[in-house]
């Protein structure tokens, strides 16, 4: 989201709630999975544990319901579930180190590396760990998430208006007008 990159959380938030919402019966898996993923980065950001405890639970019961949980999913639900202990910069600091660690080496992975085509984690990662801004390092790696994002919420608003347009027309949900 491009607010994330701005530090605009609860915009970003937002957001990721109307794609969630929007799109959750819709068969784009990998924006849900995201979108979700994005949400406890944000949640994360700001700082609220609470918040971050509830979705990180809300998270997994998804992604164990739609019986899907790659890798990257796994290390980054574990990592956010472990920094609900920590307290101290230097803890946080080494969880982030050992997580680039293994998303460089996902990187390389032909089944996980879709999910970086949307959103840099590691230059997110390198914000945490070197003291720079995600905002500096997203300038310097370009990341597609805003477009696609934007692009999947336009589509999935304006399938939701045409199917309300055939109901208008119909007067029934479960028809379509036919062309005969």
């Amino acid at each position: 989201c491009i607010y994330f990159g701005n530090k605009k959380y609860k915009k970003a938030i937002t957001w990721l709630h109307k794609i969630i919402n929007v799109s959750e019966s819709e068969e784009r898996l990998d924006i849900q999975v995201l979108s979700r993923i994005l949400l406890l980065l944000c949640i994360f950001e700001m700082k609220d544990w609470d918040y971050l405890a509830n979705q990180w639970g809300a998270v997994y019961r998804f992604l164990a319901k739609k019986k899907r949980l790659y890798k990257i999913e796994s290390i980054l639900l574990d990592c956010i579930r472990q920094s609900l202990k920590f307290h101290s910069s230097d803890q946080f600091k080494k969880m982030f180190q050992r997580l680039r660690s293994e998303i460089i080496l996902l990187k390389k992975d032909y089944f996980e590396k879709i999910i970086f085509e949307y959103f840099d984690f590691e230059a997110w990662l390198i914000s945490k760990t070197e003291s720079i801004t995600f905002e500096e390092q997203r300038d310097t790696i370009e990341s597609h998430i805003g477009a696609v994002l934007k692009q999947v919420l336009e589509e999935q608003v304006a399938n939701e208006k045409n199917n309300q347009e055939v109901v208008n027309e119909t007067g029934n949900p479960d028809t379509e007008q036919s062309a005969e």
